[in-house]
């Protein structure tokens, strides 16, 4: 769940068989809590979809943070000591790439990522290699070369 102004934003994993991507991430918006839009395809397919093998591995766990005028999405593909996810980073939290990968930034070796902002510093929560666990570090964003 995030909050920008107003609007809150629910993001989250589904998948259809009959549908053209085994999993994606939806969102769907709110401005009280109660009353919630239509789901809404943010993002699905690309480099991302093909890195895991198991039915509706590819979308799992997404988590978006909002700063400096940008949205990051995280969105997972495996667990355990291969851990892999994929970050996106988009003007529109509700266009993170479908079909394409135009707003993928990169990978990182971490499973079901959140990010933590507490007294000005980012922090990031994974899991651990082992599955046993949780994992936090200092977050340094940096930008691409």
């Amino acid at each position: 769940m995030l909050k920008v102004g107003g609007l809150f934003y629910c993001y989250y994993m589904g998948h259809k068989k009959d549908a053209t991507y085994d999993s994606a991430i939806f969102c769907r918006t709110s401005h009280d809590l109660k009353q919630w839009s239509e789901a809404m395809m943010v993002s699905a397919g690309g480099i991302a979809d093909t890195q895991c093998d198991w039915y509706g591995g590819d979308a799992e766990c997404p988590f978006v943070v909002h700063k400096d005028g940008l949205f990051y999405l995280f969105r997972n593909q495996l667990y355990g000591r291969s851990s892999l996810n994929t970050q996106y980073a988009s003007p529109n939290p509700l266009n993170f790439g479908v079909g394409h990968d135009d707003f993928r930034i990169g990978t990182l070796p971490v499973a079901a990522p959140e990010i933590i902002l507490h007294e000005g510093r980012y922090y990031i929560a994974a899991l651990m290699p082992s599955l046993k666990g949780i994992r936090i570090a200092k977050l340094k964003w940096t930008s691409a070369p």
